[in-house]
Order: structure tokens, then sequence, then C-alpha cells
């Protein structure tokens, strides 16, 4: 590995290490903003939003921002993943 090779690789290293740092840190708050929901999740913001006006996840209002339990977040992937079933089965 060249300096070049070296110089690119450092900054995505760094990168996929706060990347992580942050995920880690979404385990430990119990109040989730919009935009962490999306990374804890994996998916979009625009995605949470739809799921709230679904109502799949219910938000709490507080200062005109909204927050989602991370413990009804977990609870309902718990109940996502136990509830799956094949949708196309053979007769």
């Amino acid at each position: 590995m060249d300096m070049m090779d070296l110089a690119l690789a450092l900054p995505l290293e760094i990168q996929k290490q706060e990347g992580d740092l942050r995920l880690r840190s979404l385990t430990i708050k119990r109040w989730l903003r919009t935009n962490e929901v999306a990374l804890y999740l994996g998916i979009t913001q625009g995605a949470v939003r739809v799921m709230v006006h679904r109502g799949q996840l219910t938000p709490n209002k507080y200062c005109g921002r909204n927050y989602f339990c991370r413990n009804k977040i977990d609870e309902l992937i718990g109940t996502s993943n136990s509830k799956k079933t094949r949708r196309f089965q053979w007769r």
C-alpha cells in the first residue's frame, strides 16, 4: 500500500469509526429524534416520517420536535421479527 492509498483509506476508516460510535451511543439514550431513529433502524428520515403517518411509530412532541422512545422502537422491532411468515407458501 503506497502513501496515496493510505491517505485515501484513513478518512474512510475514521468515518466508519465515527458512525459506529454514533450508533453505539444510541443504545444508551432513551429518547431519540427522527434522524437518530433513522440511523438506529438503518432507514431514511423520510421513511421514519412515513411510519409516523401510518401509525407504526408514535412520537412525543416537545418544543416542536418529535422524540421517540427507544424501548417502544425495540418492541416494534421484536414483534416484527417474531411475526414474520412466508408470504408465498407451497401448497
